[in-house]
């Protein structure tokens, strides 16, 4: 990996790879964390207006965002990768290699998001079909996904250049484009849905493509104006065209990441089936639905928001080789992790009742939210995985996270909530409990496999 001076950056604050550690972890977090929430309320309220419609659109909608979700696999493929070389390039003050690899991540998110839609639209209904979905749900789920599907290129687009931003340290320019995006989602979706339009669901994936495009725009003037310009170079890129062996190098990174993501939502996929095995399932799919919108926005992102700083510190400093400093900074991650979910954790379990009622006017769907809460709310805790998973990605040491998230989230979990919903016959509970302990066996499995120290030695 080139280190001459000829290819350093001209940057004066190489912060992340110097300085306090905590102060770097504050630094690169606190937008990442804004910008993890600020999507997450725009995913939050499209939940909250599918309610207004009724149980069959919210329930549509939480497995159609699953289903838009699993057709950006390649899309996802890409930035675990790209992250990963950009932020490695970056410590090591390679510049030429830190703007080829932005450059290949931009063309290669252009290909992705057109075979994303090419793919989803062709195949969605015959999924939600597949995936147990009732006449009304799947009814409702096509005029979600025949628009928040085409809402995957400017998405993908806009979720590329704020991965560059990221990988060189400037989490704040892609926090700024996220909660544009997240005003503009929250006014269309007025709009389109509610007043004065009445499109119903669709309106939703109308509110995405106009969001996401008007975003994305921002965030290409902003790309345009900052020392990663030369990376939108039309000339070179034509020039050069599109590169086979970076597409193979971030790849091989990505995939194993990639794989890690699909595995997570193929398991979403299945508890949404199992639970259309209960004696109510359009209501149980629907609490599900609302409790994993819930984690999403109060749990995952901003754990998801540690993960993705983390992977940035990590890459950086091992590429300017201060292996030490990486593992001091995802143990202190971790705590600060821990002590926020803790947090969350207790607030879910005390205000259970007064959020699902909040969330559902229906008073079947509000008691089944209640209790997915009551089972889930004590693990939280161990969403600590999500971290170390991060660091380890960081580093493109990716196959491990891969492999403990097929066996936690797809075969253990979706075994047990079977055995526990269908045969034992708890219900949803059975769910839900299977859920909360495939949680707990991910963070056992994860933090082993960070403390034997293999990632350490990944090569990019």
């Amino acid at each position: 990996m080139s280190t001459a001076p000829s290819n350093a950056t001209d940057r004066k604050d190489f912060h992340i790879i110097e300085g306090p550690l905590w102060n770097v972890i504050w630094v690169l977090t606190w937008p990442i964390m804004i910008n993890m929430c600020a999507f997450g309320i725009g995913t939050f309220f499209d939940t909250w207006i599918a309610g207004k419609l009724s149980a069959n659109a919210q329930a549509a909608m939480a497995i159609g965002w699953q289903i838009r979700y699993f057709m950006m696999m390649f899309t996802i493929a890409l930035q675990v990768g790209a992250t990963a070389l950009i932020s490695r390039y970056y410590g090591a003050r390679d510049k030429v290699n830190t703007i080829e690899a932005a450059r290949q991540s931009l063309i290669w998110g252009s290909v992705f998001s057109i075979i994303s839609v090419c793919i989803g639209l062709p195949t969605c209904t015959g999924l939600l079909h597949l995936l147990g979905a009732s006449a009304g749900v799947e009814q409702e789920g096509w005029e979600y996904l025949k628009f928040i599907l085409v809402a995957n290129i400017p998405s993908t687009l806009l979720w590329t250049t704020q991965s560059i931003f990221r990988a060189v340290g400037n989490a704040r320019t892609a926090m700024e484009t996220t909660i544009l995006g997240t005003v503009l989602v929250i006014l269309f979706d007025y709009l389109f849905c509610l007043y004065p339009m009445h499109m119903g669901i669709g309106g939703i994936g109308i509110s995405w493509i106009l969001a996401g495009s008007i975003s994305f725009a921002w965030n290409l003037f902003q790309l345009a104006n900052c020392e990663m310009r030369a990376c939108l170079n039309i000339v070179n890129s034509f020039a050069w065209g599109i590169s086979k062996d970076w597409l193979l190098r971030i790849m091989k990174i990505g995939v194993p990441g990639c794989i890690q993501e699909i595995a997570l939502i193929l398991g979403s996929f299945g508890l949404f089936s199992i639970l259309a095995f209960t004696n109510q399932p359009a209501i149980n799919q629907a609490a599900w639905g609302i409790g994993w919108r819930l984690e999403e926005l109060l749990v995952f992102l901003p754990m998801f928001a540690l993960s993705t700083a983390i992977s940035i510190i990590v890459g950086q400093n091992l590429g300017a080789n201060q292996i030490e400093r990486a593992t001091q900074a995802s143990w202190k991650m971790v705590y600060a992790g821990v002590g926020i979910n803790a947090l969350i954790a207790a607030l879910l379990y005390l205000f259970a009742p007064n959020i699902a009622s909040l969330m559902s006017s229906n008073a079947a769907v509000a008691k089944a939210t209640v209790d997915y809460i009551y089972f889930i709310a004590w693990t939280e805790p161990c969403t600590i995985w999500c971290i170390l998973s991060g660091a380890m990605q960081g580093a493109a040491y990716t196959r491990i996270p891969m492999l403990i998230t097929i066996i936690c989230y797809c075969i253990f979990r979706l075994s047990l909530a079977w055995y526990l919903t269908v045969i034992v016959g708890l219900g949803a509970n059975g769910t839900w409990i299977a859920m909360a302990l495939s949680s707990v066996l991910a963070a056992i499995f994860t933090v082993i496999s960070f403390q034997q120290g293999k990632w350490k030695r990944q090569s990019v």
